[in-house]
């Protein structure tokens, strides 16, 4: 497991960033995913929902950043210390790393919580590929690192946009955010997964029409 401060596209078409003598890569072809972190494998909302009657506030999730918070709060170690797991992410993770695949995580979390980020990884049993902490803009979107990126952001793409296709774990706060696919759970991407696994090209990283198709299918079940 290695973890990279942020991502710096090369000449030889990989990734990389280092901190602390520790090297995250991404090369091609693609990764199949990369994986937010917090409200896809750890639940910050939960935490968010209880801290909030300490503001007197009676949050729902109907916010993607809360304005009651202080912006200071939002570096704190003890915003992010004891956030419980999503149990079904933690289940996709282990089942995926039980047949030798790691997805790289990402997070927009500051630079001064890496250490606590990955101690929280590994005090959790969370199996990972790479982790890369990056403000915005997001690089993630502005370079195909990845196939696709799981997120809970609700985002809204420009027309020239080039970068992974957004999977969206569905909230409240992000009913509008752009798409090919929204999901209550990563364990419904097992089935994307495994065909990725079975229609995606070594050489060119290129996955065929029946990915497409699937992804069409899953998006007429959940709609």
């Amino acid at each position: 497991m290695c973890v990279s401060e942020t991502g710096i596209p090369e000449a030889n078409g990989k990734v990389n960033g280092c901190i602390d003598g520790g090297c995250g890569v991404l090369s091609f072809p693609l990764d199949f995913l990369m994986i937010d972190i917090d409200q896809v494998i750890a639940d910050l909302g939960t935490k968010l929902v209880d801290l909030s009657k300490s503001f007197g506030q009676d949050y729902k999730l109907a916010e993607y950043l809360p304005t009651w918070i202080p912006n200071d709060m939002w570096e704190s170690e003890d915003l992010y210390s004891d956030i419980d797991v999503i149990p079904d992410a933690k289940e996709f993770l282990h089942y995926w790393e039980s047949i030798g695949l790691l997805f790289p995580l990402v997070t927009a979390r500051p630079h001064k919580l890496q250490k606590l980020t990955i101690s929280w990884l590994v005090k959790n049993d969370i199996p990972f590929k790479t982790v890369f902490f990056e403000p915005y803009p997001f690089w993630r979107l502005k370079y195909k690192v990845s196939h696709f990126l799981v997120d809970d952001r609700p985002y809204k793409l420009p027309p020239d946009y080039q970068g992974p296709e957004i999977i969206k774990v569905k909230y409240p706060y992000n009913k509008n955010g752009d798409c090919v696919l929204e999901i209550f759970s990563l364990l419904e991407l097992n089935g994307l997964v495994r065909m990725l696994l079975e229609e995606t090209d070594l050489y060119t990283g290129k996955y065929s029409s029946k990915v497409k198709k699937w992804l069409e299918e899953k998006n007429s079940v959940v709609s």
